[in-house]
Protein backbone atom coordinates (compact mmCIF):
# COMPACT_ATOMS: atom_id res chain seq x y z
CA UNK A 1 0.00 0.00 0.00
CA UNK A 2 1.72 3.38 -1.16
CA UNK A 3 1.19 6.15 1.31
CA UNK A 4 0.98 9.84 0.21
CA UNK A 5 1.68 12.82 2.15
CA UNK A 6 -1.07 16.18 2.84
CA UNK A 7 -0.27 19.40 1.12
CA UNK A 8 -1.33 21.04 4.18
CA UNK A 9 -0.07 19.34 7.25
CA UNK A 10 2.74 17.08 5.54
CA UNK A 11 1.53 13.55 7.37
CA UNK A 12 0.92 10.68 5.83
CA UNK A 13 -2.25 9.70 4.30
CA UNK A 14 -3.88 6.92 2.15
CA UNK A 15 -5.62 8.49 -0.50
CA UNK A 16 -5.04 10.54 -3.49
CA UNK A 17 -6.94 13.60 -2.29
CA UNK A 18 -4.67 16.38 -1.45
CA UNK A 19 -5.46 16.74 1.81
CA UNK A 20 -5.59 14.26 5.00
CA UNK A 21 -8.51 14.00 6.87
CA UNK A 22 -8.02 15.74 10.22
CA UNK A 23 -6.94 18.93 7.98
CA UNK A 24 -10.45 18.66 5.65
CA UNK A 25 -12.45 18.78 9.32
CA UNK A 26 -10.13 21.44 10.17
CA UNK A 27 -11.05 23.56 6.88
CA UNK A 28 -15.06 22.15 6.91
CA UNK A 29 -15.02 23.68 10.64
CA UNK A 30 -13.40 27.33 9.63
CA UNK A 31 -15.80 27.56 6.34
CA UNK A 32 -18.74 26.82 8.52
CA UNK A 33 -17.75 29.42 11.68
CA UNK A 34 -16.14 32.11 9.70
CA UNK A 35 -17.44 35.41 10.41
CA UNK A 36 -19.65 33.52 13.25
CA UNK A 37 -16.70 32.88 15.97
CA UNK A 38 -13.98 35.48 16.72
CA UNK A 39 -10.75 34.23 16.93
CA UNK A 40 -10.24 32.85 20.32
CA UNK A 41 -13.83 31.09 20.06
CA UNK A 42 -12.16 29.26 16.65
CA UNK A 43 -9.04 28.36 18.13
CA UNK A 44 -11.44 26.62 21.25
CA UNK A 45 -13.02 25.15 18.39
CA UNK A 46 -10.27 23.25 16.43
CA UNK A 47 -8.69 22.58 19.44
CA UNK A 48 -11.72 20.74 20.89
CA UNK A 49 -11.53 18.18 17.42
CA UNK A 50 -9.18 16.82 19.36
CA UNK A 51 -6.63 17.11 16.36
CA UNK A 52 -2.81 17.45 17.95
CA UNK A 53 -2.48 21.46 18.46
CA UNK A 54 1.23 21.07 16.28
CA UNK A 55 -1.19 19.97 13.39
CA UNK A 56 -3.49 22.88 14.15
CA UNK A 57 -1.01 25.28 13.87
CA UNK A 58 0.68 23.82 10.66
CA UNK A 59 -3.13 24.14 9.32
CA UNK A 60 -3.61 27.77 10.14
CA UNK A 61 -0.08 28.72 8.90
CA UNK A 62 -0.77 26.86 5.99
CA UNK A 63 -0.99 28.92 2.33
CA UNK A 64 -2.48 26.65 0.26
CA UNK A 65 -4.02 28.94 -2.72
CA UNK A 66 -1.25 31.48 -2.07
CA UNK A 67 -3.92 33.97 -1.29
CA UNK A 68 -2.17 34.52 2.83
CA UNK A 69 -2.33 31.93 5.07
CA UNK A 70 -5.78 30.03 6.53
CA UNK A 71 -4.79 32.70 9.55
CA UNK A 72 -4.66 35.47 7.44
CA UNK A 73 -7.73 34.93 5.84
CA UNK A 74 -9.62 34.59 8.91
CA UNK A 75 -7.98 37.46 10.37
CA UNK A 76 -9.02 39.42 7.43
CA UNK A 77 -12.92 38.38 7.45
CA UNK A 78 -13.08 39.55 11.02
CA UNK A 79 -11.20 42.54 9.94
CA UNK A 80 -14.14 43.09 7.46
CA UNK A 81 -16.80 42.39 9.92
CA UNK A 82 -15.45 44.73 12.59
CA UNK A 83 -15.22 47.73 10.05
CA UNK A 84 -18.46 46.81 8.44
CA UNK A 85 -19.46 46.74 12.10
CA UNK A 86 -18.76 50.29 12.83
CA UNK A 87 -20.08 51.78 9.35
CA UNK A 88 -16.49 51.43 7.65
CA UNK A 89 -17.47 50.64 4.25
CA UNK A 90 -15.07 50.14 1.10
CA UNK A 91 -12.02 48.79 2.99
CA UNK A 92 -12.27 45.10 2.46
CA UNK A 93 -8.85 43.88 3.86
CA UNK A 94 -7.51 40.49 2.37
CA UNK A 95 -5.60 37.89 3.62
CA UNK A 96 -2.70 39.45 1.60
CA UNK A 97 -3.17 42.45 3.07
CA UNK A 98 -2.96 40.77 6.44
CA UNK A 99 0.21 38.79 5.61
CA UNK A 100 2.07 42.13 4.46
CA UNK A 101 1.07 43.80 7.87
CA UNK A 102 2.19 40.77 9.51
CA UNK A 103 5.60 40.45 7.85
CA UNK A 104 6.39 44.29 8.18
CA UNK A 105 4.43 45.74 10.56
CA UNK A 106 4.92 49.55 10.64
CA UNK A 107 4.66 49.44 6.64
CA UNK A 108 0.98 50.36 6.91
CA UNK A 109 0.75 51.54 10.29
CA UNK A 110 0.13 54.66 11.79
CA UNK A 111 3.24 56.34 13.41
CA UNK A 112 1.11 59.13 14.88
CA UNK A 113 1.12 59.23 18.60
CA UNK A 114 -2.30 58.47 20.39
CA UNK A 115 -3.01 61.18 22.45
Amino acid sequence: MSLFKCKICCHKKLSLKSWCKECNKLFSLVQKNLGILGLGQMIDALIATGIPKDRIKKFLESDPWGQGSILDQITAQLTNNLASGIGVKGADVSAQDVAQQRKKPLHLASQKPIE
